[in-house]
């Protein structure tokens, strides 16, 4: 999708997410065959559930009018790799996964407390010591998710 096109979606969303104190991760636009599916990602403080994806879709429908798409859809984030600065500051404090692109002490994937990203360093908490990784070493980084099964 054009930037130009994303960024006009997220100027018209944003005054409605503030409103309903929702936060706006990305926007996707994906194509299905011949349709095309104008993906909105959003998020809120303690985490969107479905009634809330709902109710923003409802609010968004008529705004989006001079959007071109075949289908709308409001999502979670999920497990979608942190990007932004607002990934970062929104998902601070949060358990996430780190991936290198190269191995480091016999290891690709780190998981730790998120304790920030500045000036290209993203830092975490792991068993009780703070780890730096360059950004341009990470190839990503997720939220993590941990399933109980008791």
């Amino acid at each position: 999708m054009a930037s130009n096109v994303k960024e006009r979606v997220l100027k018209l969303l944003a005054p409605i997410a503030e409103q309903m104190e929702i936060y706006l991760v990305d926007v996707e636009n994906a194509r299905m065959g011949k349709s095309r599916l104008l993906r909105i990602y959003v998020d809120c403080d303690g985490g969107i559930d479905m009634n809330r994806c709902e109710a923003f879709h409802r609010a968004i429908t008529d705004v989006l009018e001079e959007i071109d798409y075949d289908y709308l859809e409001v999502s979670s984030p999920g497990d979608r790799p942190l990007k932004s600065d607002m990934d970062f500051v929104r998902l601070t404090g949060r358990e996430v996964e780190v991936h290198l692109y190269a191995a480091r002490d016999g290891k690709k994937k780190f998981e730790g407390v998120l304790l920030g990203r500045a000036d290209g360093i993203i830092r975490i908490e792991a068993n009780e010591e703070e780890l730096s990784f360059d950004q341009k070493d990470v190839s990503a980084v997720r939220p993590l998710f941990r399933i109980d099964f008791d």
